[in-house]
């Protein structure tokens, strides 16, 4: 359901799993927002990666276009994007790890566990299953597949899982493929935490918005995150949270 101001008294007669989003506004940036909280974010993965072993992703990030953190943002989507473009699903495993890490950074602090949590990234890591991911995100695979190939990644879950998915599937494959985090969960799906058995009925329905509203799924992803970082997305949350 694609609905449009004033929103509460709409909001308020949606149940928990249904579908809904704001009419697209040409007005909001959809590049990341300069907040504190993006400089804390990244800032923060940075000394933890730095720390951990991944000095060469920290340096290469800062060694990007820009002064401050948001500036160096859409460098950094930028380079994500030529790695993956240029690469191919039978690249070497270390270029596949660059890109991970790239990805991680891009998504800051919260996606720290697979670098501090049962001994570290080494232990977390599974370069075969992320190839899976991989090819998932290309080829447009069953999503169960990406699901099977998560779980053997420990200490990875779906927030970041489809972060990595969106970044492949933007730059390598069709680009239908969203990010699913606490935020979209809340905001376009009215429950608390995401979850893999409402991925592909979230992505089937951001996939139809973004066409009624001729745009791309990643322009309609880029602006819920926006509007949700408002004040009139944080009253739209609220709304849906009274159903939780």
């Amino acid at each position: 359901m694609i609905l449009d101001s004033p929103y509460d008294s709409k909001l308020r007669k949606l149940k928990p799993g249904n579908f809904s989003v704001p009419l697209f506004d040409h007005s909001y940036d959809l590049e990341l927002a300069d907040t504190p909280r993006l400089e804390g974010s990244i800032r923060g993965m940075m000394t933890l990666m730095r720390n951990h072993g991944f000095a060469e992703i920290v340096d290469t990030f800062d060694g990007l276009p820009g002064e401050t953190v948001h500036e160096k943002m859409p460098a950094l989507e930028d380079l994500i994007a030529n790695e993956i473009e240029s690469s191919s699903v039978c690249r070497e495993e270390e270029g596949e790890a660059r890109i991970f890490h790239l990805i991680q950074l891009w998504g800051g602090r919260a996606g720290r566990n697979i670098y501090v949590r049962n001994g570290g990234f080494k232990k977390n890591f599974n370069a075969v299953a992320y190839r899976d991911l991989i090819r998932v995100a290309i080829f447009e695979a069953e999503l169960l597949q990406a699901v099977e190939a998560v779980r053997q990644i420990s200490n990875f879950g779906i927030s970041f899982a489809t972060k990595h998915l969106r970044f492949w599937n933007l730059f390598a494959g069709n680009g239908d493929l969203a990010i699913y985090d606490k935020i979209m969960a809340q905001g376009v799906m009215g429950v608390s935490y995401p979850v893999w058995k409402d991925y592909p009925n979230y992505l089937e329905a951001m996939k139809r918005a973004a066409e009624k509203q001729g745009i791309t799924v990643n322009q309609l992803e880029r602006f819920c995150f926006a509007f949700f970082d408002s004040e009139k997305g944080e009253q739209w949350i609220k709304a849906r949270s009274q159903c939780w």
